[in-house]
């Protein structure tokens, strides 16, 4: 006669070391998605910091053309020269 009945789960020592395998493999892939969600925070800061970056760049920029910075060059080099005759400072270009 043919025993149709489950057998029944019994946590022992051939059982042990696969489950603390299965363990070990979920930990590990936590640790790796939460490694990755560390990577993307720091590259999301990383491109925040750019674009700022880029945003101060384009501000200089659009004062040194239109002559602000310029101006105040043209202003130190002329008080450079006044307070320093021993110098040679040479005229800023137009």
């Amino acid at each position: 006669m043919a025993n149709n009945e489950p057998k029944q789960l019994q946590i022992n020592k051939q059982t042990l070391i696969p489950l603390s395998m299965v363990a070990a493999i979920v930990l590990g892939a936590m640790w790796v998605s939460n490694a990755q969600q560390d990577v993307e925070i720091q590259l999301l800061t990383m491109s925040n910091r750019i674009e700022n970056l880029e945003k101060t760049m384009g501000e200089i920029s659009t004062v040194m053309s239109d002559g602000v910075l310029e101006k105040d060059f043209d202003r130190w080099a002329r008080a450079l020269a006044v307070s320093n005759p021993e110098l040679e400072v040479p005229e800023p270009p137009d």
